[in-house]
Formats: structure tokens, sequence, C-alpha cells
């Protein structure tokens, strides 16, 4: 009788044990302090300001595009709706057909000017795809963690491509911007997945701010939707008010889908702030372990 009361206990203590132990494991968890994000940046030839100051043809817009560096003026404001609400079949935004009121800030009328200001996305279709005068160069974006899980990477001078041997400036194709000595003039595609979770997920959210165009699309439908040549800006999406009109369902998972570009010839600025799982299982790690 005594030898199965001792097994008992054992069998109680190590139960007991078991249970603090798992649960002290849990406690530990804590997040990398570092998140590296793959993304692909597209390099466009972009045709510098002096070739159309002064104006040396007779209609500037006739071998216009929207990396231009000139024509495209900012606005001061993101324009929604240079996009359609769904993603392609090889998951790329779709043009719309848009048609925007000019900014005052686009300067009708002065050498340069073309048709759509800022917002002009004649070409978009290429903006994230291979070509004969694009590159297509992989990078690494390092998200710095700021406490349970909140996740930022802020660059107000990002010039990626300066350093990287095939750019089109490093390989010969493309000379820098007169007015920056930066390669300016290029798209940024993300592409990752988060599973979604109805119960915690009423808090997740991501914050944008910099210029220019930003499009983010979850299950291939736009939840964050920033065109243009503009200004900084801030804008930001909760996934909680988006989950109902995305169809997502707890415990799936999904794709997210960020585009970029930087158009404008004076600064690049790019920051994201979230707390989406979007940075894969192996970002929390057991400090015992």
């Amino acid at each position: 009788m005594m030898k199965n009361i001792n097994v008992l206990s054992l069998g109680f203590f190590t139960a007991s044990l078991f249970f603090v132990l798992t649960t002290s494991l849990k406690a530990q968890f804590i997040y990398k302090d570092t998140a590296w994000v793959n993304a692909t940046i597209y390099d466009h030839i972009s045709i510098p300001e002096h070739v159309f100051w002064p104006a040396k043809l007779s209609n500037p817009c006739s071998t216009y595009t929207e990396f231009n560096m000139y024509a495209p003026r900012s606005v001061n404001t993101a324009i929604t709706g240079m996009v359609a609400d769904t993603l392609d079949s090889d998951n790329k935004p779709v043009k719309s057909n848009f048609v925007g009121t000019p900014s005052p800030d686009c300067k009708r009328g002065e050498p340069g000017y073309c048709p759509g200001c800022g917002w002009y996305n004649r070409d978009m279709d290429k903006w994230f795809r291979n070509g004969s005068n694009v590159a297509v160069i992989p990078i690494k974006l390092p998200f710095v963690h700021q406490g349970k899980g909140v996740y930022h990477y802020r660059n107000w001078n990002f010039y990626p491509l300066d350093t990287l041997p095939t750019s089109l400036t490093n390989t010969g194709k493309e000379k820098l911007n007169v007015r920056t000595n930066h390669n300016l003039g290029f798209c940024m595609e993300v592409k990752t997945t988060f599973r979604y979770n109805a119960t915690t997920d009423s808090l997740v959210n991501l914050n944008f701010v910099g210029d220019d165009d930003i499009w983010v699309f979850i299950n291939k439908r736009l939840v964050l939707d920033g065109g243009a040549v503009h200004l900084p800006v801030r804008l930001n999406f909760n996934l909680k008010t988006e989950a109902t009109r995305l169809g997502l369902v707890s415990g799936n998972t999904y794709p997210m889908d960020i585009f970029y570009c930087e158009r404008r010839e004076l600064e690049s600025r790019l920051e994201f702030t979230t707390n989406m799982p979007i940075f894969g299982s192996k970002l929390k790690y057991n400090l015992i372990r």
C-alpha cells in the first residue's frame, strides 16, 4: 500500500512539475531583436530633370514615363483609386481607369507638365515586372523590435540601389540623379503570409509613413491605398475592421502583398510599423532552449 501511495505521489509531483515548467517556458518566450524581410526592387531607367528644363522638346510628354523625375510633380496628399481592388493572376496591381483632377501643385502649363501629374499611372503594368529597362534585385529590410511584438522599419534616406552592384547606375545603364547623386526611380515589392487569429488580432495593424506610391493587399484585396508622387503621408489599416470584407477565417493563412514606388527626384522616405504576424514562426524563441 505504501508503494502505491509513493507512486501516486510521484505521479502527482511529476505532473505538477511539468505544469510549472511549461508555464515558465511560455513566460520566457521573447521576440528577436531584428526580423529580416525579403523584398524585390525593380530599378527603372529615369530621365533626369535637366533633359526637360529648359524644355528642349516641343512636346515633352511624347517621351514621358512615370520615372522621368521631372514631369511627375508632387501632390500634398496620397491619391486613391489608381489601382483596382484586386490583384491580377500574377499577383500584381491592376491599373484602374482613374482620371484625377490636377492639383494646383502640378502647375499646369509649365514646361514638362504632362496629363495626370503626380498620379500618372500609364505604364503601371510594367512597374513591378522584369523588362528591357528594368533591373530586378532582391534585398532584405531589417525590422527592429519595439516591444510586445511590434516591429519597425524606418529609413528617411531610402536609396537601396546606390550600393548594389547590379543596379542600373552601377552597370552603366543609367546615370545618378544630378541633384541628389542617388539612383532614383524604382519600385519595391514585398510578399509574405500571416495566420489570422480572430481572437488576438483585434489590435493588429500596419502603419506606413513615406513617399511615394504605397498599396497593400491582403488575400489579394486592397487594404491600403496611397498612390501618386506625393509628399510624406501617414496611412494605416486595422485587420479586425477589414476581416469580414476580406473573407478572413480564423486559423487560416493568407498572403499579404506590399507594393511601393519612389518616383520623385528630391527625397525618398520609407517607414513601416506593424504587429502583424508576418515574420515567420521562428520570430519568437525561448531563452532557456
